[in-house]
C-alpha cells in the first residue's frame, strides 16, 4: 500500500488493488457500495477490440471479483445506475470502428445482462447521468463515413427504464466528446470534453465549457469555465462541490494530474493540489465520502496503454 499525504488537512492518496484487465476508456459505476467496471477497448488486440468483461472491486476488502461478461463487446461506452440495475449504452466495437445503439442492463442480483431498446442514435464517448429515475445521454461522437473520423455531437436522449423508451430533448450549446457530468439540486453539470469537427484539417482541441440542463424545463444554461480545457477528464460530487479529476487539453497532448474543485454556490473554480499520478480516461466513483479513481492512461489520447493502478481519494 502507498500513502501519499499533504498536511493534516490537506488530501490523502492510497494506493488500492490494482485493475485486473488491461483495458483503456471503460465505464464504471457503483452499486451497494462497490464499483462495477465494464468494457473499454482491449489494447493487446488489432484496432483494440471492445471488452465485454466486467470487473467488481469491494472498498472494503480491497479486492475485485469478475462477473458476467456483457452481451456486447464495446469502449467508450456511457453507463449509470437506476433501481439498482447498470444501463450501458452506446459506445464503438472496434476503437476504429463506427459507433453503436445498443443498450443493456446488468441485475447484480442475479448476475446477468438482458438486452434493451436501442438508442435512437448510434454514438460513443458521451456521458450519462440519471435524474428522477430517467437516464440522460449526453454528447459523445458519431461516425463520419466520408472521411472515415469521428464528428463531435451536441445530442442529449433521455431513456425511461420503466417504459424502456427513449426520448429527444434539447441539444447541448456545445458539442462534445469524452466529457463528463454531475447532478447537484437535479441539474446536470456537463464539463469540459474534446472537439471535433473535421479531424484532417482541423485538430481536435478540449474545452473549458461548462454548461447546467435542467430536466424539468429541458433547458441549457451556460456557468464560470474551468481554469484550463480538459478532455478525457473524471468528475465526482462531495460535499455539494464538484471535482474534475486529470484528462488532457488537446488530442496529442499528455495526460495531467491536475485537480479542479468547483462551488455551484459561487459558480466558481479554484485549482487543488495535483494527483500523484498523469491520468486521462479515467472514471471517478465516490464511497462513503472516499472517491476511487480507477482506468485510464497515464499516457495521450493517442496511446491508450491502461494504467492499472487505483487509488483512493480522501479529500
Amino acid at each position: 500500500m502507498i500513502l501519499v499525504a499533504g498536511c493534516t488537512s490537506g488530501p490523502a492518496w492510497v494506493r488500492k488493488a490494482d485493475l485486473p484487465i488491461e483495458v483503456s476508456w471503460l465505464s464504471a459505476n457503483v452499486v451497494n457500495g462497490r464499483i462495477y467496471v465494464m468494457g473499454g477497448f482491449d489494447w493487446h488486440t488489432d484496432n483494440q477490440v471492445g471488452s465485454t468483461k466486467v470487473e467488481v472491486y469491494d472498498p472494503v476488502t480491497n479486492t475485485w471479483a469478475n462477473k458476467a461478461d456483457m452481451l456486447t463487446g464495446r469502449g467508450s461506452l456511457a453507463s449509470e445506475v437506476v433501481g439498482g440495475k447498470i444501463y450501458a449504452m452506446g459506445g464503438s466495437p472496434e476503437a476504429s470502428f463506427p459507433s453503436i445503439a445498443t443498450v443493456e442492463a446488468y441485475d447484480p442480483t442475479t448476475d446477468s445482462w438482458s438486452r434493451l431498446t436501442d438508442m435512437l442514435e448510434a454514438l460513443d464517448g458521451a456521458t450519462a447521468i440519471q435524474v428522477d429515475g430517467k437516464i440522460f445521454v449526453i454528447g459523445g461522437t458519431q461516425f463520419n463515413s466520408l472521411t472515415q473520423e469521428r464528428i463531435s455531437i451536441s445530442t442529449v436522449e433521455e431513456y425511461d427504464p420503466e417504459t424502456n423508451t427513449w426520448a429527444k430533448k434539447t441539444e447541448m450549446p456545445t458539442p462534445r466528446y469524452t466529457l463528463s457530468s454531475c447532478v447537484i439540486n437535479g441539474k446536470i453539470y456537463v464539463i469540459g470534453g474534446m472537439i471535433s469537427t473535421f479531424q484532417m484539417v482541423t485538430p481536435e482541441y478540449a474545452t473549458q465549457a461548462v454548461e447546467v440542463y435542467d430536466p424539468r424545463t429541458d433547458t441549457w444554461a451556460k456557468k464560470a469555465d474551468m481554469p484550463a480545457p480538459r478532455a478525457g477528464a473524471a468528475a465526482a460530487v462531495l460535499n455539494g462541490k464538484i471535482y474534475v479529476f486529470g484528462g488532457t487539453d488537446i488530442d496529442f497532448g499528455s495526460a495531467t494530474s491536475t485537480i479542479f474543485e468547483y462551488d455551484p454556490n459561487s459558480d466558481a473554480w479554484t485549482t487543488g493540489p495535483d494527483m500523484p499520478f498523469n491520468r486521462l480516461g479515467l472514471t471517478a466513483n465516490v464511497i462513503h465520502g472516499k472517491v476511487y479513481i480507477i482506468g485510464g492512461s497515464a499516457n495521450s489520447f493517442l496511446d491508450n496503454t491502461p494504467d492499472l493502478t487505483v487509488w483512493e481519494f480522501t479529500p
